[in-house]
């Protein structure tokens, strides 16, 4: 196969680049988002990250008084898990602030204080 210059070469790179990246989306990698304009981006899921300490549980008056909990993760940074599933309704009432919090791909977590460990579903 002879290449006709940087051109073609920089296309198939582009069109590797591109075909990884909609792969990663197609496969649950990431999730879409919407901001307040209306325009949508693709962001990581949390779901994919390891472990975190938990640091607030309540339930959320201004978002439909939804069950959320607080974490932060290795990286420092704060997320919120909103539960709203009949499922996550036990993790939930399970869950206390200071549990180490574990997530498996983006339906599994576990629980772990003191001896404890415990495996939760999340509903899809």
């Amino acid at each position: 196969m002879k290449f006709r210059g940087p051109n073609l070469l920089a296309f198939i790179v582009a069109g590797l680049i591109l075909l990884i990246w909609l792969l990663a989306v197609r496969m649950g990698v990431f999730e879409e988002a919407e901001v307040a304009g209306g325009r949508s981006y693709y962001k990581p899921l949390v779901a994919k990250s390891h472990n975190g300490i938990i640091t607030a549980k309540y339930l959320d008056t201004k978002n439909h008084n939804f069950q959320t909990i607080e974490f932060n993760m290795n990286d420092s940074s704060e997320y919120y898990l909103i539960l709203d599933g009949k499922c996550e309704n036990a993790l939930f009432r399970f869950i206390r602030v200071n549990d180490s919090i574990i997530f498996f791909g983006v339906d599994k977590v576990m629980v772990k204080r003191a001896s404890i460990d415990s495996l939760f579903c999340l509903d899809e």
